[in-house]
């Protein structure tokens, strides 16, 4: 079987219209977080997978599927600077640590700000699409940008962090808090990430759809 450092190399070769030297950075990203934490390098490869399928099966541009393939890819980047003994699913998993481990949205989008600020914002926003979570706000790097710019980033980070939020609900322990109930009772995945991303519900159902048919 072949390691996901190998299939992310395969994936990347595809990818057109960006600079190379995302390329090479998205590779170098994958090889480490590989070696450092591999349960969180499946998860970005089920992330940049299903965004990117995700993103095709909603009827995206080309752009935009290539666009959500790297910031699936790299939205865990910055957990490279992060302790790895903090990126264990453990019990012992309190506010304090949480706090640290969100440090990380900022780390992804300065690794890659130097060389395509567009995409270092998607990043840095998956955990702050409505700008009441953590990470990076537009206001404070694009004063001059077009509405267009601001919607394609803002649709791209909803699109990963939809993605995000299903791998994490299937593959690790539930640390959703009060999101997961209502009046006591459970509330389906589908459900919650209709209420969490109201304006985002075609996404939703692709990429349910797309994960369940790929993992």
């Amino acid at each position: 079987m072949k390691k996901i450092n190998d299939l992310v190399s395969e994936y990347l070769q595809e990818i057109k219209g960006f600079d190379t030297r995302v390329i090479i950075r998205s590779r170098a990203v994958a090889k480490r977080m590989e070696s450092k934490t591999p349960e969180h390098a499946r998860h970005a490869w089920h992330g940049k997978r299903v965004g990117a399928v995700a993103a095709r099966v909603a009827g995206c541009l080309q752009e935009d599927v290539c666009t959500a393939f790297l910031a699936g890819l790299n939205h865990d980047a910055g957990k490279l600077f992060v302790p790895a003994y903090l990126l264990r699913d453990d019990t012992d998993f309190d506010d304090k640590k949480y706090q640290l481990i969100q440090l990380h949205a900022v780390a992804g989008f300065h690794l890659f700000k130097d060389i395509c600020l567009d995409l270092a914002l998607i990043i840095g926003r998956v955990h702050n699409t409505d700008d009441n979570g953590y990470g990076v706000s537009l206001s404070d790097y694009l004063s001059d940008a077009s509405q267009s710019q601001i919607n394609a980033i803002n649709f791209n980070s909803r699109l990963v962090s939809i993605c995000d939020y299903i791998d994490s609900n299937r593959t690790r322990p539930p640390r959703l808090g009060k999101d997961v109930f209502s009046d006591g009772s459970y509330v389906s995945l589908e459900k919650q990430l209709f209420k969490k991303y109201p304006q985002n519900q075609r996404i939703v159902v692709a990429a349910l759809s797309v994960y369940s048919e790929l993992f």
